[in-house]
This record gives structure tokens, C-alpha cells and sequence, in this order.
């Protein structure tokens, strides 16, 4: 049966063998990030970039983010919603990088695109995520002479899982604020600390430990138009007081068309590249 026309498939994955999982898992060790290329085709590339400028433009051409799966649902992108391939590469590479069974939870999925003032302003917010395996599909990426292109910061592998809630809290509260993050974005600390900076390629999907790896993305022009669709994976907190004591002060203070994962300006749990 042929697929329909506005709708991309995750056929790239399906060819993603156990030797696979070794090695991607092994260089996320070794040097933080790893790649799987052309998991989208020019064409898909062009359906699901048609379908960003779409939606950027009922926000007047400004930052925003979707989550949740509703959006994911509604793009043309919905086949990785409910893909067993991608459950079957993050669940392989969170048991890889963790020795532990893997729980049956959902994949959380987040659309990010920057662009004018509030896109420059959602810049170098460098953080930790709350969940173990981070999948990271570029959209859209800019690329003119001389035109930033919103580059991935990363200080990897900082840490380690953080099973206790409270130490994870408290160690993203030290680094998640504004004078902290300016002093991570400043280059000479990143030389010094051996920072990473990854140039994303469009269609490629890169995977890194987001628990472990503070990471942020670069500074666009407010002209351009920057993509991301993150995937998150295994919160090992999910469920405990202080994750029920979040979720609670993120429904309380959100719209209701929040939680139905519609746009949101900032998303719970670092959804940011």
C-alpha cells in the first residue's frame, strides 16, 4: 500500500540493526552526540518545512513551540508519533546507556521554531533535560553567507543519571539561570571547558544524553527561521512528589490550550536545543 502523499515515513529507521545501537550509544559516550544521516529525504525535508512555515506564520513570524502529541498528529510528520522503530532505538540506546530494564512510557515529542525577537531571546538557554535519551531532527536550519546558524552547544556528559529527584532539581536550578547561562555562552568558557559545537544538517537525527548534557542552541538573526522536532525519552522521576509537584504549578499556571499541546512559549522539562 502506498503511503499517502503528505505524509512522511520512518522507513530510515527500520534499517537501524543492534550494531547500530553499539556504536551510536558508544560515540554518545565518548564525545556526546551521534548521527543517523538522511533519516528525511529532500522531499519529506520539503513537506515538513512547508508545514513549519505554515504554522510560523499564525504566530506573526515568531518563536513558538508545540508539544505534546496533538501537533505531531496533525503534521506530516505524525508516523513517527507511534513509530515501533523509534521506540525501539530509544529504548535500545536508554538500556545501552543506563544497564536498566526499559520502562513502557510514551515518547515526548516537541516541535521548536525560532524566529523574530522572541526567537533570539530563546537562545543560549543552556540547560539539562529532565529525560535520559534525547533524539534531535532538524527542520529547518539557516544557511546564509555569513548568516548564524543557531549551532548546538554542548558540555557533555557532565553528569550522571540523577536518580535522586532532589539532586536533579537543585543541579538544574544552579545552572538554569540567567547569569550562569551567560557565563556558559561566553566562548572563552567554552573553550576552556571543551564545549562542543555541532552544526546541525537538515534530516539528519542526532541522539545525545540529554540528562547528562548541558546543551543549548546558538543565537539566530530575528529574520531567519530555525526547526527543530526533539523526541524525549525515560524521565526516571516521572511520578514522584516533586514530578507530580511540577506537573501540578505547569497546569496551574498554563492556558488551557496548553494542555492540550498546542503552542506554548516555554515547554516543562527543557524541551530546548
Amino acid at each position: 500500500m502506498e503511503s499517502p502523499p503528505d505524509q512522511i515515513l520512518d522507513s530510515r529507521l527500520k534499517q537501524v540493526t543492534d550494531e547500530s545501537l553499539d556504536a551510536l550509544s558508544r560515540e554518545m559516550d565518548a564525545v556526546g552526540i551521534s548521527a543517523l544521516h538522511d533519516v528525511l529525504s529532500p522531499v519529506e525535508l520539503a513537506m515538513a518545512s512547508d508545514y513549519v512555515q505554515r504554522e510560523l506564520d499564525k504566530h506573526q513570524r515568531q518563536h513558538f513551540i508545540y508539544a505534546g502529541h496533538p501537533w505531531l498528529d496533525a503534521s506530516p510528520l505524525a508516523a513517527f508519533g507511534d513509530s515501533p522503530d523509534l521506540r525501539r532505538i530509544l529504548a535500545g540506546l536508554y538500556r545501552r546507556g543506563t544497564g536498566r530494564a526499559v520502562p513502557d512510557i510514551d515518547i515526548v515529542s516537541a516541535l521548536r521554531v525560532l524566529s523574530g525577537d522572541l526567537g533570539l531571546k530563546a537562545s543560549n538557554l543552556f540547560h539539562y533535560d529532565t529525560y535520559v535519551v534525547t533524539a534531535l531532527l532538524p527542520l529547518i536550519i539557516p544557511n546564509g553567507p555569513n548568516e548564524p546558524r543557531g549551532d548546538l552547544v554542548m558540555y557533555p556528559n557532565l553528569r550522571k543519571i540523577r536518580s535522586s529527584s532532589v539532586i536533579n532539581l537543585v543541579e538544574k536550578a544552579v545552572v538554569q539561570n540567567s547569569l550562569v547561562r551567560r557565563v556558559l555562552a561566553a566562548e572563552s568558557v567554552q573553550r576552556a571547558l571543551g564545549a562542543r559545537v555541532v552544526p546541525l544538517e537538515p534530516g539528519n537525527m542526532y541522539f545525545f544524553w540529554g540528562m547528562r548534557s548541558l546543551h543549548a542552541n546558538q543565537a539566530c538573526l530575528p529574520h531567519s527561521v530555525r526547526s527543530t522536532v526533539l523526541f524525549h525519552f525515560a524521565n526516571p522521576h516521572s511520578g514522584g512528589a516533586l514530578d507530580k509537584l511540577r506537573e501540578w504549578a505547569h497546569h496551574r499556571n498554563s492556558a488551557p490550550s496548553d494542555r492540550v499541546g498546542r503552542p506554548v512559549r516555554e515547554v516543562r522539562n527543557g524541551s530546548g536545543d
